[in-house]
């Protein structure tokens, strides 16, 4: 079983990276929520969201899909926005599964270094060769807009996680 206790804000570790001020005064004010739904898939193949509240448990193979929205509410563009979204221990990332406008997503290994496709270097026999990571290996997504976040829009990415 995995238990969605740890909540909103333990699961989702916000960075706003270089929130630049482009006044004197005015600058940007991003407010940023997370929502988590159960994903369920009907026989027609349409797909179905159901909130979770936080300290619910929920049975192993269970898809969960974590949104991440942000609103700038200030007077000014919020620059250089970065979201990171944790994968919960007891949860791998589903391959493929993160969406998005106006952006791109980064995964990271370890926690500490982000790339578009990670790669890990493998060792056989004395020689080395470098591998795409796989993806149940990823503990981080960090959503990178391309474009500064206009005062007074939202954006918003998601992605699924599968419980182990």
């Amino acid at each position: 079983m995995f238990s969605t206790r740890s909540g909103a804000t333990c699961v989702l570790t916000i960075i706003f990276a270089l929130l630049t001020v482009s006044a004197a005064f005015a600058k940007p004010v991003v407010l940023v929520a997370l929502a988590q739904a159960s994903v369920t898939t009907a026989p027609d193949g349409s797909v179905h969201l159901a909130p979770l509240e936080d300290s619910v448990s929920v049975a192993g193979g269970t898809i969960i899909r974590y949104t991440v929205s942000a609103k700038d509410v200030g007077s000014e563009p919020a620059r250089h926005l970065a979201l990171v979204g944790r994968i919960p221990a007891g949860t791998t990332y589903s391959d493929q599964s993160i969406h998005g406008s106006g952006g791109h997503a980064e995964f990271s290994l370890d926690g500490k270094t982000f790339a578009t496709h990670p790669v890990v270097v493998v060792r056989s026999a004395g020689a080395q060769t470098t591998v795409a990571a796989d993806p149940a290996q990823y503990v981080l997504i960090r959503w990178v807009k391309d474009a500064p976040l206009v005062a007074k829009t939202s954006t918003a990415f998601s992605y699924d996680v599968i419980v182990k």
